[in-house]
């Protein structure tokens, strides 16, 4: 790569702004004469509509109007890879099926108006039975919230491996949950709408702004161009702001309805329930191997949570089964799926979204046929690592690895943590029975970055020699500012003060995907990185018209500049080249006028980072309490850029892994009420649980895009929730405890302890183990 720049670790330049109060986000954006909504949300999870009473909301001073789904007549949002019945209304229709759906929005002068006038909205329901639980959903008997379907499972998925594998000595089968989570970013979600002539301008917190727009425009009947969508600061989104919601649409209608500019902003506790989950997955595996721990096989039966309506996350599934022979030479590899609805929020992207998933089965199988065998996890891992010389590799799935070194990992992060010193503490506390039972777990991990499709990026410099950057991807807290910066200064060698980074405006930015799948560098980056070498190229030959010499004989020099080469004092400046490039005269016949280019950087793959987390616990065993001693990261992204905003990501994905392996679970009750849909009741983890992460890094380049990158974003979080897991369980796992699903809080660890000591939680002796 060209400029010594790049590879160093460099501040992020994005943050004085919100460091000091600069940065604006929704609610920090002026609409004179906004008016305020507030949505009427079901508190039933399931129910028939029977009426709705909006008369005495509507006689409240101040409100403008109240409106059901007749009033808007919207049409309804397409269900995603399920049939159509299944599609969503703006505003429930006849039926709600889950706590938070919206049934009717009520607009007013000011916020305080709408919530108090909200409030005497009257809903009519007649309560159904509800089912929450994907696996009961999916039983013929279970309450069905499609009754045009006749059942819960939208829709479902297979694939078998082309090999069958040779038949295993010892099978390893359990069920895992993968539980629903929250999303929880900072900022929750909102929006306003400004109507404009025949269109609208549209302000939301969001990932990807070219898609709300594309949505937005076709329920509301008007041509893309008329719809502006802008994304300010957005405060986090964890892949749960990446869909388009009804509430974006339905405020975009109100907007055009009643010719105002109309906001809304979720308190915490809607945002908890309306805001799309993530995870939620049950997991039936067996896992083949040989007596001496060679895999053979692997057989997966996966029950998704859609939630009450497929969104984003009916395309998870897949994505599981694309990892889920994780790091490993597996031969044959089954899968099938049910996509099951459920009286509950639906669910979408969460950080990692789906690959998370995968590598939480895969490395509990691994650790239980470790345990089955009386082997070390890291030698059966070691034993059925894909070998660095194997590579590119496709798996039994179809997955074709483009780069990777995953014993290198491994061995980097067992002799960070010294392992071999803590397996001999731990046995030095087994022989004395300790209370406080040592615990190290494993994860060996890859997955699978770059995903929807190409992104755009765009270099020009003005007549004053100032650098516009313009992009499709839309950050939300990862420095892409910062990259994009150092990415194009060290090309054009100009300070970053020249350079200005353009996102996240479907009017500024000619086209865009947006920010997921961690997709941003690697896709987004090397547009730009295409876009700014062509502009080079173009400087260079401007230059060489000009100077009426060869374009061999230019060169660019250290300062931007470029000049004949040997002699530096016969140079043109970017911004005299700018200023010439508007000039046709100036210019080489074939060359439109400008110095700018344009690219849309499209692979013919995707990218596998990969990485090893070793975590160490120490669980009391009188209480079952899980105590964060230590975590230590080593991540894989290829070539790094930037080691600051590498370092940020996973420092950040690791929290949220630790989250998920011991702290948070979304939890309801028999008729669908969420029980923990506030802060106060949802347990995450904070600084005081959390220890220093110890990050390490390897560096194997990828074929894939020029940069040689990989993603980040969500490494560390599937990397680190199997590896808490796998470390609780190793604690207890000399008393015969081979599973404890997540999270693994200090009452599901002490009942696993009851059970395998005898002494049920129940107060019966197990039948198995006492007498």
């Amino acid at each position: 790569m060209a400029g010594s720049i790049l590879g160093h670790p460099v501040k992020r330049i994005e943050d004085p702004r919100f460091l000091s109060g600069e940065a604006r986000y929704v609610e920090d954006i002026l609409a004179d004469g906004a008016l305020h909504a507030v949505f009427v949300r079901s508190i039933i999870g399931h129910a028939r509509i029977e009426g709705i009473e909006m008369d005495e909301a509507c006689a409240v001073p101040g409100v403008v109007g109240v409106f059901d789904a007749a009033g808007l007549g919207l049409p309804d949002m397409r269900a995603q890879n399920a049939p159509r019945i299944f599609s969503r209304p703006i505003l429930a229709r006849d039926k709600v099926r889950f706590v938070g759906e919206p049934i009717a929005v009520v607009v007013a002068d000011t916020r305080v108006t709408a919530m108090d006038a909200a409030e005497l909205v009257l809903v009519d329901y007649d309560m159904l039975p509800a089912v929450t639980d994907p696996v009961a959903a999916a039983q013929p008997d279970a309450p069905v919230l499609f009754e045009e379907h006749g059942g819960n499972v939208a829709t479902t998925e297979s694939f078998s491996s082309s090999t069958d594998g040779a038949v295993p000595e010892v099978v390893i089968s359990h069920r895992f949950v993968n539980q629903r989570l929250v999303a929880l970013p900072l900022e929750v979600n909102g929006a306003l709408a400004i109507p404009e002539g025949d269109g609208l301008t549209l302000w939301v917190p969001c990932q990807a702004p070219f898609s709300i727009r594309k949505d937005v425009a076709r329920a509301l009947g008007l041509d893309r161009a008329a719809v502006r969508v802008i994304a300010p600061a957005v405060g986090g989104g964890f892949g749960a702001k990446i869909d388009t919601y009804a509430e974006h649409i339905a405020i975009s209608a109100l907007a055009r309805l009643l010719g105002r500019p109309v906001r809304y902003v979720e308190t915490r506790s809607e945002n908890m329930t309306a805001m799309t989950h993530g995870r939620g997955q049950v997991q039936d595996v067996e896992l083949g191997a040989t007596r001496d721990g060679r895999i053979l096989s692997l057989r997966a039966h996966i029950v998704a949570d859609l939630g009450a309506y497929p969104q984003g996350g009916a395309y998870l599934p897949d994505l599981t089964r694309q990892m889920l022979s994780g790091v490993y030479r597996i031969d044959s590899i089954q899968y099938e799926a049910s996509l099951t609805v459920t009286d509950s929020t639906p669910t979408s992207a969460y950080r990692g979204a789906g690959r998370p998933e995968a590598a939480a089965l895969i490395e509990r199988a691994v650790d239980m046929l470790a345990q089955r065998l009386g082997k070390d996890p890291a030698e059966i891992r070691r034993k059925n690592f894909i070998p660095k010389d194997a590579f590119p590799f496709t798996t039994a799935t179809e997955a074709k690895y483009d780069s990777g070194d995953y014993e290198a990992v491994l061995d980097k992060a067992l002799e960070a943590v010294d392992y071999q010193g803590l397996r001999e503490e731990q046995r030095r506390r087994r022989e004395r029975g300790d209370t406080g039972m040592l615990g190290i777990g494993l994860c060996t991990y890859v997955e699978v970055t770059g995903l929807e499709g190409g992104e755009f990026g765009e270099v020009r410099i003005d007549e004053g020699g100032r650098v516009e950057v313009l992009t499709g991807v839309s950050p939300h807290g990862q420095g892409h500012e910062t990259a994009f910066t150092q990415l194009v200064a060290g090309l054009l060698k100009v300070p970053f003060g020249v350079i200005d980074v353009v996102h996240s405006d479907t009017a500024l930015v000619k086209r865009g995907t947006g920010t997921m799948g961690s997709r941003s560098l690697q896709l987004g980056g090397s547009a730009i990185m295409r876009a700014g070498e062509e502009v080079v190229d173009k400087a260079r030959r401007i230059a060489a018209h000009i100077l009426e010499v060869s374009l061999d004989d230019v060169e660019q020099l250290d300062d931007g500049r470029f000049a004949i080469v040997g002699a530096p004092d016969r140079s043109l400046s970017l911004a005299e080249l700018a200023r010439s490039a508007q000039d046709p005269e100036s210019l080489p016949e074939d060359m439109t006028p400008g110095l700018g280019a344009e690219h849309f950087f499209d692979p013919e793959d995707t990218t596998y980072p990969f990485g090893a987390h070793v975590c160490v616990v120490e669980v009391d065993s009188e209480t079952g309490k899980v105590e964060l001693l230590r975590h230590i990261a080593v991540d894989d992204c290829g070539t790094i850029l930037n080691p600051t905003l590498v370092e940020g990501q996973v420092h950040g994905g690791i929290a949220q892994g630790l989250g998920q392996a011991l702290f948070e679970e979304v939890v309801y009750g028999e008729d669908a009420q969420p029980l923990n849909a506030n802060l106060a009741m949802y347990r995450m983890a904070s600084a005081a649980e959390l220890v220093p992460f110890e990050r390490h890094y390897t560096e194997t380049p990828t074929h894939i895009n020029p940069l040689g990158a990989k993603g980040i974003g969500e490494a560390a979080t599937i990397g680190s929730t199997p590896a808490a897991q796998n470390a609780v369980v190793d604690a207890l796992s000399h008393l015969g405890v081979e599973h404890i699903d997540m999270p693994l809080t200090p009452e599901r660890v002490w009942s696993a302890l009851q059970a395998a000591t005898g002494h049920p939680a129940d107060g019966t002796k197990s039948p198995e183990l006492g007498s």
